[in-house]
Protein backbone atom coordinates (compact mmCIF):
# COMPACT_ATOMS: atom_id res chain seq x y z
CA UNK A 1 0.00 0.00 0.00
CA UNK A 2 1.05 3.68 -0.51
CA UNK A 3 -0.44 6.35 0.51
CA UNK A 4 0.34 10.06 -0.98
CA UNK A 5 -1.19 13.51 0.39
CA UNK A 6 -1.91 15.49 -2.90
CA UNK A 7 -3.10 19.26 -1.11
CA UNK A 8 -4.99 19.50 1.82
CA UNK A 9 -7.94 17.09 2.84
CA UNK A 10 -7.08 15.20 -0.58
CA UNK A 11 -4.81 12.15 -0.41
CA UNK A 12 -4.21 8.84 -3.23
CA UNK A 13 -4.13 5.61 -1.83
CA UNK A 14 -2.42 2.70 -4.54
CA UNK A 15 -1.89 -0.65 -3.52
CA UNK A 16 -1.66 -3.96 -5.05
CA UNK A 17 -1.59 -7.98 -3.53
CA UNK A 18 -0.67 -11.31 -4.21
CA UNK A 19 -2.35 -14.70 -3.10
CA UNK A 20 -1.17 -18.10 -3.91
CA UNK A 21 -2.51 -21.27 -2.61
CA UNK A 22 -1.41 -24.70 -3.25
CA UNK A 23 -4.09 -28.12 -1.67
CA UNK A 24 -3.32 -31.50 -2.52
CA UNK A 25 -5.88 -34.00 -0.98
CA UNK A 26 -6.46 -37.48 -1.24
CA UNK A 27 -10.29 -38.72 -0.49
CA UNK A 28 -11.39 -42.52 -0.60
CA UNK A 29 -15.19 -43.62 0.23
CA UNK A 30 -16.58 -46.56 0.22
CA UNK A 31 -20.15 -47.06 0.38
CA UNK A 32 -20.93 -50.45 2.18
CA UNK A 33 -23.20 -53.03 0.69
CA UNK A 34 -22.06 -52.14 -2.67
CA UNK A 35 -19.52 -52.43 -5.24
CA UNK A 36 -18.81 -48.75 -5.45
CA UNK A 37 -15.22 -47.77 -4.20
CA UNK A 38 -14.06 -43.80 -4.88
CA UNK A 39 -10.22 -43.50 -4.55
CA UNK A 40 -9.34 -40.01 -5.33
CA UNK A 41 -6.00 -37.99 -5.54
CA UNK A 42 -6.48 -34.14 -6.48
CA UNK A 43 -4.16 -30.98 -6.57
CA UNK A 44 -5.72 -27.44 -6.35
CA UNK A 45 -3.67 -23.86 -7.35
CA UNK A 46 -5.34 -20.93 -6.97
CA UNK A 47 -3.56 -17.56 -7.89
CA UNK A 48 -4.94 -13.77 -7.48
CA UNK A 49 -3.37 -10.90 -8.54
CA UNK A 50 -5.03 -7.23 -7.48
CA UNK A 51 -4.30 -3.85 -8.11
CA UNK A 52 -6.25 -0.68 -6.58
CA UNK A 53 -6.87 3.00 -6.45
CA UNK A 54 -8.51 5.18 -3.91
CA UNK A 55 -8.99 8.94 -3.50
CA UNK A 56 -9.58 9.68 -0.39
CA UNK A 57 -11.16 13.56 0.86
CA UNK A 58 -11.40 15.00 4.28
CA UNK A 59 -13.06 18.47 5.07
CA UNK A 60 -13.98 19.61 8.75
CA UNK A 61 -17.55 18.31 8.00
CA UNK A 62 -16.96 16.08 4.74
CA UNK A 63 -15.51 13.03 3.92
CA UNK A 64 -15.62 10.99 0.94
CA UNK A 65 -14.06 8.01 -0.45
CA UNK A 66 -14.09 6.80 -4.10
CA UNK A 67 -11.61 3.55 -5.58
CA UNK A 68 -11.44 0.50 -7.91
CA UNK A 69 -10.12 -2.82 -7.67
CA UNK A 70 -8.96 -5.39 -10.29
CA UNK A 71 -8.73 -8.63 -9.54
CA UNK A 72 -7.14 -11.45 -11.90
CA UNK A 73 -7.80 -14.80 -10.29
CA UNK A 74 -6.56 -18.46 -12.16
CA UNK A 75 -7.72 -22.07 -10.63
CA UNK A 76 -6.53 -25.37 -11.79
CA UNK A 77 -7.16 -28.73 -10.67
CA UNK A 78 -5.54 -32.08 -11.76
CA UNK A 79 -5.57 -35.87 -10.71
CA UNK A 80 -2.20 -37.20 -10.48
CA UNK A 81 -3.64 -40.70 -11.04
CA UNK A 82 -4.69 -39.72 -14.12
CA UNK A 83 -8.27 -40.60 -13.90
CA UNK A 84 -9.82 -36.88 -14.75
CA UNK A 85 -9.07 -34.38 -17.16
CA UNK A 86 -6.95 -31.27 -15.89
CA UNK A 87 -9.03 -28.20 -15.94
CA UNK A 88 -8.28 -24.40 -15.28
CA UNK A 89 -9.89 -21.17 -15.20
CA UNK A 90 -8.82 -17.32 -15.98
CA UNK A 91 -11.32 -14.63 -14.19
CA UNK A 92 -11.27 -10.99 -14.18
CA UNK A 93 -12.52 -8.74 -12.44
CA UNK A 94 -13.62 -5.09 -11.38
CA UNK A 95 -14.71 -4.32 -8.24
CA UNK A 96 -15.59 -0.23 -7.38
CA UNK A 97 -16.46 1.24 -4.20
CA UNK A 98 -17.46 4.42 -3.30
CA UNK A 99 -18.15 6.70 0.41
CA UNK A 100 -19.82 9.03 1.14
CA UNK A 101 -19.96 11.20 5.02
CA UNK A 102 -21.45 14.21 6.83
CA UNK A 103 -20.63 14.81 10.18
CA UNK A 104 -24.09 16.21 11.44
CA UNK A 105 -22.95 17.17 14.96
CA UNK A 106 -19.83 15.41 17.26
CA UNK A 107 -22.16 12.71 17.74
CA UNK A 108 -23.80 12.48 15.02
CA UNK A 109 -23.07 11.54 11.01
CA UNK A 110 -24.62 10.22 8.15
CA UNK A 111 -22.47 7.99 5.59
CA UNK A 112 -23.56 6.82 2.57
CA UNK A 113 -21.75 3.59 1.23
CA UNK A 114 -21.75 1.69 -2.12
CA UNK A 115 -19.69 -1.64 -2.12
CA UNK A 116 -19.08 -4.43 -4.57
CA UNK A 117 -17.95 -8.06 -3.75
CA UNK A 118 -16.99 -10.85 -5.64
CA UNK A 119 -17.55 -14.54 -5.18
CA UNK A 120 -15.89 -16.39 -7.47
CA UNK A 121 -16.22 -20.27 -7.76
CA UNK A 122 -14.67 -22.52 -6.25
CA UNK A 123 -12.40 -25.05 -7.62
CA UNK A 124 -15.20 -28.10 -6.67
CA UNK A 125 -17.78 -25.97 -7.81
CA UNK A 126 -15.89 -25.66 -11.84
CA UNK A 127 -14.24 -29.93 -11.65
CA UNK A 128 -15.41 -31.01 -14.55
CA UNK A 129 -15.44 -34.50 -12.93
CA UNK A 130 -18.92 -36.60 -12.19
CA UNK A 131 -18.51 -37.83 -8.65
CA UNK A 132 -21.12 -41.04 -7.99
CA UNK A 133 -22.69 -42.25 -4.89
CA UNK A 134 -25.85 -44.94 -4.89
CA UNK A 135 -28.55 -41.56 -4.86
CA UNK A 136 -26.37 -38.54 -5.71
CA UNK A 137 -24.50 -37.85 -9.39
CA UNK A 138 -22.61 -34.15 -8.90
CA UNK A 139 -20.47 -32.38 -11.53
CA UNK A 140 -18.85 -28.66 -11.85
CA UNK A 141 -19.45 -26.67 -14.13
CA UNK A 142 -15.85 -25.21 -15.81
CA UNK A 143 -18.14 -22.26 -17.97
CA UNK A 144 -18.94 -20.84 -14.01
CA UNK A 145 -17.94 -16.49 -13.89
CA UNK A 146 -17.73 -15.13 -10.86
CA UNK A 147 -20.42 -12.90 -9.92
CA UNK A 148 -20.93 -9.42 -8.20
CA UNK A 149 -22.57 -8.97 -5.33
CA UNK A 150 -23.48 -4.93 -4.73
CA UNK A 151 -24.88 -3.39 -1.95
CA UNK A 152 -25.91 0.54 -1.05
CA UNK A 153 -26.48 1.36 2.34
CA UNK A 154 -27.18 4.42 4.35
CA UNK A 155 -25.91 4.90 8.03
CA UNK A 156 -26.78 6.92 10.60
CA UNK A 157 -24.78 6.84 13.90
CA UNK A 158 -25.24 8.34 16.93
CA UNK A 159 -22.15 7.83 19.61
CA UNK A 160 -21.79 8.66 23.16
CA UNK A 161 -19.56 7.41 26.12
CA UNK A 162 -22.44 5.67 27.33
CA UNK A 163 -24.95 5.06 24.40
CA UNK A 164 -23.97 3.86 21.06
CA UNK A 165 -26.97 3.88 18.26
CA UNK A 166 -26.84 2.87 14.94
CA UNK A 167 -29.76 2.47 12.29
CA UNK A 168 -28.59 1.25 8.26
CA UNK A 169 -31.30 0.80 5.93
CA UNK A 170 -29.82 -1.15 2.93
CA UNK A 171 -30.40 -2.89 -0.51
CA UNK A 172 -28.04 -6.20 -2.07
CA UNK A 173 -28.54 -7.01 -5.47
CA UNK A 174 -26.93 -9.74 -7.79
CA UNK A 175 -27.58 -11.32 -11.00
CA UNK A 176 -25.84 -14.04 -12.48
CA UNK A 177 -24.97 -15.60 -9.33
CA UNK A 178 -23.67 -18.93 -8.44
CA UNK A 179 -26.04 -21.58 -7.67
CA UNK A 180 -26.71 -25.30 -7.99
CA UNK A 181 -28.59 -26.58 -10.35
CA UNK A 182 -30.71 -29.88 -9.27
CA UNK A 183 -32.75 -32.53 -10.63
CA UNK A 184 -34.23 -35.12 -9.95
CA UNK A 185 -34.57 -38.99 -11.94
CA UNK A 186 -35.35 -42.28 -10.98
CA UNK A 187 -34.91 -41.79 -7.23
CA UNK A 188 -31.17 -40.07 -8.17
CA UNK A 189 -30.53 -36.29 -7.83
CA UNK A 190 -28.16 -34.75 -10.10
CA UNK A 191 -26.56 -31.78 -8.66
CA UNK A 192 -24.05 -29.14 -10.97
CA UNK A 193 -24.17 -25.51 -10.61
CA UNK A 194 -24.44 -22.23 -13.15
CA UNK A 195 -24.55 -18.60 -12.96
CA UNK A 196 -28.50 -18.45 -12.72
CA UNK A 197 -29.10 -16.60 -9.25
CA UNK A 198 -31.47 -12.85 -9.32
CA UNK A 199 -30.69 -11.99 -5.98
CA UNK A 200 -32.53 -9.19 -4.27
CA UNK A 201 -32.43 -8.35 0.04
CA UNK A 202 -33.99 -5.07 1.49
CA UNK A 203 -33.05 -4.98 5.47
CA UNK A 204 -33.12 -2.00 8.25
CA UNK A 205 -30.46 -2.79 10.73
CA UNK A 206 -30.11 -1.90 14.06
CA UNK A 207 -27.56 -1.78 16.25
CA UNK A 208 -27.92 -0.12 20.17
CA UNK A 209 -25.40 -0.58 23.06
CA UNK A 210 -26.59 1.34 26.19
CA UNK A 211 -24.34 1.20 29.71
CA UNK A 212 -27.45 2.36 32.09
CA UNK A 213 -25.28 2.24 35.06
CA UNK A 214 -21.68 1.19 36.03
CA UNK A 215 -21.35 -2.43 35.60
CA UNK A 216 -24.60 -2.77 33.41
CA UNK A 217 -23.81 -3.32 29.63
CA UNK A 218 -26.94 -4.02 27.27
CA UNK A 219 -26.38 -4.87 23.26
CA UNK A 220 -29.49 -4.87 21.10
CA UNK A 221 -28.63 -6.06 17.26
CA UNK A 222 -31.98 -6.44 15.18
CA UNK A 223 -31.82 -7.24 11.12
CA UNK A 224 -35.15 -6.81 9.92
CA UNK A 225 -35.25 -8.17 5.84
CA UNK A 226 -37.22 -9.00 2.85
CA UNK A 227 -34.91 -11.17 0.23
CA UNK A 228 -36.01 -12.94 -3.06
CA UNK A 229 -33.66 -15.27 -4.93
CA UNK A 230 -35.16 -16.19 -8.45
CA UNK A 231 -34.02 -18.59 -11.54
CA UNK A 232 -35.48 -16.79 -13.91
CA UNK A 233 -34.80 -19.61 -16.65
CA UNK A 234 -36.67 -22.23 -15.16
CA UNK A 235 -38.91 -19.78 -13.28
CA UNK A 236 -38.16 -20.74 -9.90
CA UNK A 237 -37.95 -18.63 -6.83
CA UNK A 238 -37.81 -18.15 -2.79
CA UNK A 239 -39.08 -14.98 -0.83
CA UNK A 240 -39.93 -14.21 2.64
CA UNK A 241 -39.75 -11.47 5.35
CA UNK A 242 -37.94 -12.03 8.73
CA UNK A 243 -36.41 -10.24 11.58
CA UNK A 244 -33.01 -11.74 12.96
CA UNK A 245 -32.62 -10.70 16.74
CA UNK A 246 -29.39 -10.26 19.26
CA UNK A 247 -29.92 -9.23 22.93
CA UNK A 248 -27.25 -9.32 25.22
CA UNK A 249 -26.27 -8.67 29.04
CA UNK A 250 -23.09 -8.03 31.25
CA UNK A 251 -23.74 -7.74 34.56
CA UNK A 252 -21.17 -6.94 37.15
CA UNK A 253 -21.48 -8.39 40.63
CA UNK A 254 -20.10 -8.52 44.10
CA UNK A 255 -17.14 -11.09 45.00
CA UNK A 256 -15.67 -10.35 41.33
CA UNK A 257 -18.99 -12.38 39.68
CA UNK A 258 -19.94 -10.84 36.31
CA UNK A 259 -23.27 -12.71 34.64
CA UNK A 260 -23.85 -12.92 30.82
CA UNK A 261 -27.34 -13.41 29.45
CA UNK A 262 -28.11 -13.38 26.17
CA UNK A 263 -30.90 -14.45 23.67
CA UNK A 264 -30.85 -14.67 19.63
CA UNK A 265 -33.77 -15.70 17.04
CA UNK A 266 -35.07 -15.44 14.18
CA UNK A 267 -39.52 -14.56 13.30
CA UNK A 268 -40.37 -15.45 9.98
CA UNK A 269 -39.12 -17.36 6.86
CA UNK A 270 -36.17 -16.53 4.68
CA UNK A 271 -35.14 -18.39 1.67
CA UNK A 272 -31.88 -19.88 1.46
CA UNK A 273 -31.02 -20.25 -1.90
CA UNK A 274 -33.71 -21.15 -4.64
CA UNK A 275 -34.56 -24.56 -2.89
CA UNK A 276 -35.14 -24.01 0.67
CA UNK A 277 -36.42 -22.16 3.33
CA UNK A 278 -35.58 -21.21 6.81
CA UNK A 279 -38.18 -21.31 9.52
CA UNK A 280 -38.11 -19.80 13.02
CA UNK A 281 -35.61 -20.24 15.61
CA UNK A 282 -34.85 -19.55 18.86
CA UNK A 283 -32.14 -20.19 21.51
CA UNK A 284 -30.33 -18.52 24.91
CA UNK A 285 -27.82 -18.40 27.17
CA UNK A 286 -26.43 -17.70 30.80
CA UNK A 287 -22.83 -17.74 32.36
CA UNK A 288 -21.81 -16.76 35.35
CA UNK A 289 -17.88 -15.85 36.06
CA UNK A 290 -15.02 -15.41 38.22
CA UNK A 291 -11.39 -14.69 37.76
CA UNK A 292 -8.81 -15.95 40.80
CA UNK A 293 -5.42 -15.42 41.17
CA UNK A 294 -2.61 -12.60 41.04
CA UNK A 295 -3.44 -10.32 38.38
CA UNK A 296 -6.92 -11.89 37.68
CA UNK A 297 -5.08 -15.34 35.66
CA UNK A 298 -7.39 -18.03 35.75
CA UNK A 299 -11.24 -17.67 34.73
CA UNK A 300 -14.03 -20.01 35.61
CA UNK A 301 -17.30 -19.65 33.83
CA UNK A 302 -20.27 -22.01 34.11
CA UNK A 303 -22.52 -21.61 31.58
CA UNK A 304 -26.10 -23.03 30.11
CA UNK A 305 -26.99 -22.97 26.51
CA UNK A 306 -30.68 -23.26 25.93
CA UNK A 307 -31.40 -25.67 28.92
CA UNK A 308 -34.88 -26.18 28.03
Amino acid sequence: DWLRPLVKGHQLEIGTKYIDRNINSHNTQNFYGTDLLTNDEFQHTTRVLAGYADYIFNSEKWSARAGLRYEYSFMRGSYPDGKSETFDKHLGDWVPQATLKYQLTDAQSLKLNYTTSINRPGISYLNPAVVTSPSIVQQGNPELTSSHNQRISLIYSYILPQLTLQIAPAYNFSSGGISSVQTAKNDIRYYTYGNILRYRRFSIEQYVQWKPFDGTTLVINNNLRYEHNENPNLGYRTFGWSDIGYIHLTQSLPWKLRLYLSANGKIGNSPSGIYYMQHSWFNYYASLQRSFLKDDRLTVRLGVNTPF
